[in-house]
């Protein structure tokens, strides 16, 4: 198991503010900002570019497990994604699913 101080791996996401729909993420381990480059093209190229949009550089750590390795984040996180855009309801968005909520604007 690798130890917390070993692994510093950073995210980024682009999120639809009004539908909450995580439209692309990634993680990098380092602190370039390459990565969050990547990942907001991508949801441009996907989605197309809104008329309004903001970034917050603010951090948040959650300690849902502590992963062996990189790919093990990923892997989590891609199917904790899933979850949250197509199965979780959302209270702010009268407990609708993001996923839907988002896809049926388009």
């Amino acid at each position: 198991m690798c130890d917390e101080r070993e692994l510093a791996i950073m995210r980024a996401a682009v999120i639809d503010w009004f539908t909450r729909f995580v439209l692309s993420w990634r993680i990098a381990n380092t602190l370039s900002t390459d990565f969050c480059l990547e990942v907001v093209e991508e949801a441009f190229s996907k989605y197309g570019k809104p008329q309004v949009f903001n970034t917050d550089q603010g951090s948040q750590y959650v300690y849902i497990f502590v992963p062996e390795s990189g790919h093990q984040l990923h892997d989590g996180l891609k199917k904790y994604f899933e979850f949250y855009n197509f199965k979780r309801k959302h209270q702010n968005i009268n407990d609708q699913v993001p996923g839907r909520l988002f896809l049926d604007q388009k």
